[in-house]
């Protein structure tokens, strides 16, 4: 797993150093687009995973995707 800090309001750094991801800072590019390009950059393996901090997806909801990969590249 991998989070990137973009100079967030709030503990990012105390929050990931409780898990097991892999903290990148992302200080050139402010914003949105530059994070999220920079972590599909970092991202390694087979499936890739974004995830927005807003509760926009539940992790459970993961599954429901996961069936799909055989069948498209992008879901």
């Amino acid at each position: 797993m991998v989070v990137i800090h973009n100079n967030a309001v709030g503990n990012t750094k105390r929050e990931v150093a409780k898990t097991r991801a892999r903290l990148v800072e992302e200080k050139e590019h402010q914003g949105y687009w530059f994070a999220m390009m920079r972590g599909l950059r970092e991202a390694t393996g087979d499936l890739v995973i974004t995830c927005e901090g807003d509760g926009t997806f539940l992790p459970s909801d993961l599954l429901k995707f996961v069936a799909y990969t055989d069948e498209f590249e992008v879901i």
